[in-house]
This record gives structure tokens, sequence and C-alpha cells, in this order.
């Protein structure tokens, strides 16, 4: 069963979200707060979610 989820992640300290010059930065090209990102995750099933989390 396919599951969407809305979650606010961290940021790994060193990753630069805010600067569009780094690979990171590609995806997300303004956010008030670099520390914390609001996203959706689209999981094939709860399991994959779990593996996803576990890492």
């Amino acid at each position: 069963m396919a599951v969407t989820e809305i979650a606010c992640m961290g940021i790994k300290p060193g990753l630069n979200v805010m600067d569009d010059t780094t690979k990171e930065g590609q995806i997300l090209h303004k956010v008030e707060d670099q520390s914390k990102v609001w996203a959706f995750f689209d999981w094939e099933s709860v399991e994959e979610h779990e593996k996803f989390a576990a890492v």
C-alpha cells in the first residue's frame, strides 16, 4: 500500500541547502530555517519507510 508522509526533517551539519551552487541547494532553493525542511515523501510501503528511517 502506498504511503505519503508529510514531515519536518533535519538537515545534516555541513550541508547547505540555501546555496544553490551546491548539490543539496539544487534540490531546495529557499527555506526559512535551513536546519529544518518540510517535505512530502512517497513510499511504496511502510517497510520502505522503515528502511529509509534506519539509515
